[in-house]
């Protein structure tokens, strides 16, 4: 995951459900589980949206917002 990223995910990496989660994955893996999509891949969409390039637009109509490039 690129740095920018990270830094802002280092909390939630940080939560005991993502350790959880990490731990689970990896005692899979190591039991010959099969995990998709493979881990180098796990977070290949920060790869393709660098965080300095994301802006965020809050729609009227609608309590949420929208990220886009």
């Amino acid at each position: 995951m690129p740095s920018l990223w990270k830094a802002h995910f280092e909390y939630e990496f940080a939560q005991d459900y993502m350790i959880k989660l990490r731990e689970f994955l990896e005692a899979e893996k190591q039991n010959g589980q099969v995990i998709y999509p493979p881990s180098d891949l796990w977070f290949n969409a920060f790869l393709q949206a660098p965080f300095d390039k994301i802006k965020k637009s809050k729609e009227s109509k609608s309590k949420g917002s929208s990220l886009y490039l």
